[in-house]
């Protein structure tokens, strides 16, 4: 558990350095139909890293958009694994603000954005409270 702690110090640390502004993770358990419960302050931005590979044809599709009272989508990129093996897989990262006090709910789905009748290969949600 404290690894854990210093592990997540030392990633926002870096975020502030390279950002210039406070920015935290959540992570999803990896489990499906399970929620993860996220807690920001109003005004704080986060990310929402979530594991993808797009040389698999699959992407996170953020299923409809947050109430934009309560949260703001500031930006999603992909950012490939340096690993230097074709094939690797990389990370979505999908950047929110806190705009508002209240809650909204996030629903991913990891589909193949042309197999429209397609069931999601994968299903994440996040609860987020803004106080």
């Amino acid at each position: 558990m404290l690894k854990k702690r210093i592990l997540v110090i030392l990633i926002t640390a870096a975020m502030v350095f390279v950002a210039g502004l406070f920015i935290r993770e959540a992570k999803h358990p990896g489990q499906r139909g399970h929620s993860k419960n996220v807690e920001v302050k109003q005004g704080e931005r986060f990310i929402i890293g979530l594991g993808a590979n797009h040389t698999t044809g699959y992407q996170w599709q953020l299923v409809f958009s947050p109430d934009p009272n309560i949260l703001e989508l500031v930006s999603s990129e992909y950012r490939p694994v340096n690993s230097g093996r074709v094939g690797a897989g990389g990370k979505e990262v999908w950047t929110f603000k806190a705009v508002g006090k209240g809650k909204a709910g996030l629903i991913f789905n990891y589909v193949r954005p042309w197999e429209k009748d397609a069931k999601p290969a994968e299903t994440v949600d996040f609860l987020i409270t803004v106080r």
